[in-house]
């Protein structure tokens, strides 16, 4: 089930399994709650590697989601699929990023943002919030920030 793809996460961040079997979790979690709650009620985030693992999901898993946050991340662009040429619904994105994190620099958080706005066409949900005193780490107001977007995202009628 779900709580166990997001314990596998867990172990992942943990260094307890390869990068590719928390891939694979994710998207075996994500595919049997998608099939159950329906694609709208999937939601994927994390912080700096669980932020890099989202932002990839929402590429391309994207058919299976229905929002990801990513705090203090960046999306790798190595075999990044490009945009798919089919129509679909926009993707919510909510992507915080601390202006003074020297591990990822803001400046990948906001390429990531530009990479997703890409694949999220016609219409890119893709908000950035960044917070002047933040480093790699995840700050109250950007916890409190990433809450009130969940909220509002689950509170939306199911597609």
């Amino acid at each position: 089930n779900s709580l166990q793809a997001l314990a596998e996460l867990v172990r992942q961040e943990q260094g307890k399994i390869p990068a590719a079997s928390a891939a694979a979790s994710v998207e075996k979690g994500a595919a049997q709650v998608a099939s159950t709650a329906g694609p709208s009620r999937v939601i994927v985030g994390g912080f700096s590697q669980g932020a890099a693992l989202s932002m990839r999901a929402a590429v391309e898993l994207r058919e299976l989601l229905g929002g990801m946050f990513a705090m203090g991340g960046y999306l790798s662009t190595v075999n990044l699929p490009g945009p798919s040429p089919a129509p679909h619904p926009p993707l919510p994105v909510l992507i915080c990023h601390g202006e003074r994190d020297t591990m990822v620099e803001v400046r990948f958080g906001k390429a990531a943002a530009e990479l997703l706005r890409a694949h999220n066409q016609p219409q890119p949900d893709v908000q950035v919030l960044t917070y002047p005193e933040l480093g790699h780490c995840v700050g109250p107001e950007e916890a409190k920030d990433v809450l009130a977007w969940l909220s509002a995202l689950i509170k939306r009628p199911q597609a």
